[in-house]
C-alpha cells in the first residue's frame, strides 16, 4: 500500500479534533 499522502498525519488532526470537541 502506497500512499502519496502519509495517513499518520490525517489521523493526528482527526486526534486532535477529538480532543477539541471534548
Amino acid at each position: 500500500m502506497k500512499d502519496q499522502k502519509p495517513p499518520h498525519l490525517s489521523v493526528l488532526k482527526r486526534i486532535l479534533m477529538n480532543c477539541s470537541a471534548q
